[in-house]
């Protein structure tokens, strides 16, 4: 049980690496300019995409071997990237990961909000904290 937890770990992706094999997936080819603007708009800014922890992540991917990059193209040389066989198996594993991980973690917000519902029917019923009838 051990080993296979510690596989699971061994090959989950960190969230940023998450977020460029997902993009990569989704769209088939982009380059690091691309893949970071849309990781800053789709998440709604929680994941900053800067030029250096973008390539950096790009970087350790395609040494890893789930991306691979073409020659550049045109004037400017642009690299495009795209997500391997590899990489495509590595995103599905982590998707099972996170999925499970926040799966357990929404419970508790449905608690707390749940909890909060019943609070506001009891301050509806002009029930305040400390009441005897709180005890009941």
């Amino acid at each position: 049980m051990i080993l296979k937890e510690d596989n699971k770990k061994r090959n989950q992706l960190r969230m940023y690496a998450f977020f460029v094999l997902y993009f990569l997936n989704e769209r088939k080819s982009l380059t690091g300019y691309e893949l970071g603007n849309l990781i800053k708009e789709k998440t709604h800014g929680h994941f900053s995409a800067t030029a250096g922890n973008v390539y950096s992540v790009l970087k350790d991917l395609d040494e890893k071997g789930y991306v691979s990059n073409e020659e550049p193209v045109g004037g400017r040389g642009k690299i495009r990237y795209s997500i391997t066989i590899n990489g495509k198996r590595v995103l599905r594993e982590s998707a099972k990961i996170y999925k499970e991980r926040f799966e357990n973690i929404v419970q508790f917000f449905d608690k707390v909000l749940n909890e909060s519902t019943s609070i506001h029917q009891l301050d509806q019923l002009g029930i305040q904290p400390g009441d005897a009838t709180d005890l009941a």
